[in-house]
């Protein structure tokens, strides 16, 4: 999980662990894993093609607090059963 805040906008990441392997994002069958990667909020411009692509399949995983509480409670309760 990677929680995110810009002024009144506060949110979370909720990364499933087979995601973040699928991506190399984790380290998996010998190959090396990242040591850092970035991460875009839905409502961020993105200034490159690969940013862009990145933030498309976070945003999957993005939960909103800004949102209705029941909307919020039911992504992450999906998101942490996969």
């Amino acid at each position: 999980m990677i929680a995110v805040s810009d002024g009144n906008n506060i949110g979370e990441f909720v990364f499933p662990k087979t995601i973040l392997t699928k991506k190399n994002i984790f380290s998996a069958n010998g190959k090396e894993g990242k040591r850092a990667i970035r991460v875009y909020v839905p409502c961020d411009k993105t200034t490159s093609a690969q940013a862009a692509k990145t933030q498309k399949w976070q945003g999957q995983f993005f939960v909103d607090f800004n949102s209705s509480c029941s909307e919020s409670t039911l992504k992450i309760n999906n998101l942490n059963s996969k």
